[in-house]
Parts: C-alpha cells; sequence; structure tokens
C-alpha cells in the first residue's frame, strides 16, 4: 500500500509540474519576438529556491517574467520562471 500511495503521489506531483509549465508558458505577454501566430515566445528556466519571495526576486530579473516555487520529490523545493524570450542575433 505504501509504494502505490508513493506512485500515486509522484505522478500527481508530475502532473501539478506539467500544468504549472503550461501555466507559466502562458503567463504575460512582450514584444520582443514573436511566434508563428504572432504571440510572443516566452522562455522557461528553472533552478533551486529557498522560499516564494527568492524565486520571485530573482526572477524578476527578467523582461516580463513570473516565478513561482514549488515543491517536488523529494521534499525539494524548485523556482520555474517564465520571460520574454531574448531576441535571437540578427542574420548576417
Amino acid at each position: 500500500m505504501a509504494k502505490l500511495l508513493h506512485i500515486h503521489t509522484a505522478t500527481t506531483t508530475a502532473c501539478f509540474f506539467l500544468l504549472l509549465l503550461v501555466r507559466l508558458a502562458a503567463a504575460g505577454g512582450g514584444e520582443e519576438e514573436e511566434s508563428d501566430e504572432g504571440e510572443p515566445l516566452r522562455c522557461i528556466t528553472s533552478w533551486d529556491c529557498t522560499s516564494v519571495q527568492a524565486c520571485k526576486q530573482e526572477c524578476s530579473r527578467y523582461s516580463r517574467s513570473y516565478g513561482s516555487c514549488v515543491t517536488s520529490e523529494p521534499p525539494h523545493k524548485v523556482c520555474l520562471c517564465t520571460y520574454d524570450c531574448p531576441c535571437p542575433p540578427p542574420s548576417p
């Protein structure tokens, strides 16, 4: 039973993580670069975080960013940060 509970918890955590990534990718907007559909392209990065405040502060260094500190398995906090992707260098 404990093994089944652990698998369920891991699956729930993975689903939550994927839903959060989708939410972060859809958050905000920008004008630097656009996708084929005319929507701004968003980048996502992650790092270890100690608190929600630290995550938001670090993420605010990026253009039009949104950060969220989530707990994953085993108890480990990860900051997920979405922001406007930087413009690629001009083509020669």
